[in-house]
């Protein structure tokens, strides 16, 4: 069981160490565990009464510290994270995030407009050989009113790049051509977020580019 718990924990760890879906995977032996004892137990109500009191306490635990805190906002990185785009961004604008899929369908369900996660297309856009320059045109071409980019494009986290390894250095170069044109719009405690300029895009000035 141990071997089990380690061995899941460093995967979960280096591919998806926010997701609780992922960590749920780690349960199966421990309920092994339990079964085996009840089994094997000379004294079968005594496990049950075992088993009765260790769901009374998993119950107790997803509440005291998964459900009632999901439930408060302040304690959400996801809401926290895109809480200043969103409240910025109108139905006509599109959403550029360099964030995982937590944060990508976050704003998906939130956002009525369209949300692009940059990582992935640099993925699909690696699978069918297109370059940097096909993926900028498509993130500047969208038809939408404003192009609003999280800061994670510009620093994408480690989880990320172990994720999509093939995908990085396509999506850092097409950060490259876009940055020239990535404006400055608001920024808080938890992010900021840029806006890309038509007209930058064309005729970019010194000192007007973003920095990470």
């Amino acid at each position: 069981m141990v071997a089990w718990f380690v061995l899941h924990g460093l995967v979960v760890v280096r591919v998806a160490p926010a997701s609780p879906e992922m960590w749920i995977m780690a349960l199966p032996p421990l309920w092994l565990l339990v079964a085996e004892r009840i089994h094997a137990s000379r004294r079968p109500h005594q496990g049950t009464i075992a088993l009765m009191t260790l769901s009374v306490v998993l119950l107790l635990h997803n509440l005291a510290a998964g459900m009632l805190p999901i439930r408060d906002h302040t304690g959400d990185y996801d809401f926290n994270r895109t809480r200043l785009v969103l409240e910025i961004a109108t139905p006509s604008d599109t959403i550029v995030t360099g964030g995982g899929s937590g944060i990508t369908r976050f704003l998906r369900y939130n956002h009525e407009g369209k949300v692009i996660n940059l990582i992935a297309e640099a993925d699909a856009c690696v699978a069918q050989e297109r370059s940097p320059t096909f993926l900028s045109d498509k993130i500047r071409h969208t038809n939408a009113k404003r192009i609003l980019i999280l800061d994670d494009v510009l620093a994408p986290f480690p989880a990320m790049a172990n994720r999509f390894p093939r995908a990085m250095p396509l999506a850092r170069n097409t950060i490259d051509i876009l940055r020239p044109s990535m404006i400055e719009t608001a920024r808080n405690a938890n992010s900021t977020v840029y806006t890309l300029s038509p007209i930058l895009l064309q005729n970019p000035e010194p000192g007007s580019s973003a920095s990470p």
